[in-house]
């Protein structure tokens, strides 16, 4: 199946005070319709990063240096801001981390539900809200027509993020881009909004992109996972691949990170040290500094991508592998 989305050897870099710090460092992957990607990783990775250059909303200081994304086979990189206005929230949609400071303090739910509908959808406003209040129902929440007319004060949590998600499937976008959308979420709530992800994708068909720290939710949703580090992906592959015969030594130390209930351990596993700062990256391999396996060679060199049974590793242990 041709893919959806399509991104090869993306590179993003960040003006700073200090120079030009590269926080996406040649980053390949794709997802077809209907299938959710994970990528993973720690704070500081390039997850969310990632997920705003396919947006194309990087700050004034960043820009794409290199690389392509194709939705569809069509070119997004340099693409006018005029027909990206156009593609956002309509073919591609996201879901921020944080509803509270994603959505409009001052306006109300049903006023911030209507305007992509009625901008992206050609609706006027009595049909706009309609469909907003119809929505709202198809995401679980009870008594819409009322919540229209209330402010994301006054909604939990739980409610406000089913509302981000109403805003981002409302136009059925093609791809939806979820950047840790159960953040903050207590446990219960998690596996609602998780639910209902998975519900849209079997109903509209939609691809999604799931941005999380968080394995154990990866495990649940996802048909493919991209590890990256430090701006890098180390390892791309299916999940089963993936959780089952992990292969760099980062994702295995991210699955010995989850705690298990079939264990009785007094502590739990850690990766030691943390991820290098944009401007202090190592000459290496990025993450040779905290690796088990590490070695001069690894010091120095730059690891490539390599085939690993069915994976895509990024690892010198895996070099000469087909």
């Amino acid at each position: 199946m041709a893919s959806l989305l399509s991104v090869e050897n993306l590179q993003v870099q960040f003006q700073t005070k200090k120079g030009i710090n590269t926080a996406v460092d040649g980053v390949s992957f794709s997802i077809e319709k209907g299938r959710i990607l994970g990528i993973v990783g720690e704070s500081g990775c390039g997850k969310s990063v990632t997920s705003m250059s396919i947006l194309q909303l990087l700050g004034s200081n960043a820009r794409i240096s290199g690389g392509s994304i194709k939705l569809d086979g069509k070119e997004l990189v340099e693409l006018p801001e005029k027909e990206m206005c156009k593609i956002r929230g309509n073919d591609i949609a996201m879901i921020f981390q944080d509803p509270m400071t994603a959505l409009n303090p001052t306006l109300t739910i049903g006023n911030q539900l209507m305007e992509p509908i009625m901008l992206h959808q050609n609706c006027n406003k009595k049909e706009a809200w309609t469909r907003a209040v119809d929505v709202l129902k198809r995401v679980g929440i009870a008594a819409p027509e009322k919540r229209m007319k209330e402010y994301p004060h006054q909604l939990s949590g739980g409610m406000r993020q089913r509302v981000m998600i109403a805003m981002a499937v409302s136009c059925e976008p093609r791809l939806l881009i979820a950047d840790e959308p159960t953040t903050a979420l207590d446990v219960t709530i998690q596996a609602q909004i998780l639910e209902l992800m998975c519900e849209l994708r079997e109903k509209m068909g939609t691809a999604i992109m799931l941005i999380t720290h968080d394995m154990g939710v990866v495990a649940e949703t996802a048909d493919d996972v991209l590890v990256l580090y430090a701006g890098k992906a180390v390892e791309y592959g299916s999940i089963e691949d993936i959780f089952e015969r992990p292969k760099h030594p980062y994702t295995q130390g991210l699955l010995n990170s989850i705690p298990r209930l079939d264990e009785d351990v007094e502590m739990l596993n850690t990766i030691e040290g943390t991820v290098p700062a944009p401007d202090a990256m190592p000459s290496g391999c990025r993450f040779a500094p905290r690796c088990p396996y590490g070695n001069p060679r690894c010091m120095t060199e730059k690891p490539g991508v390599y085939h690993a049974e069915n994976s895509l590793v990024s690892c010198f242990r895996y070099e000469g592998e087909k």
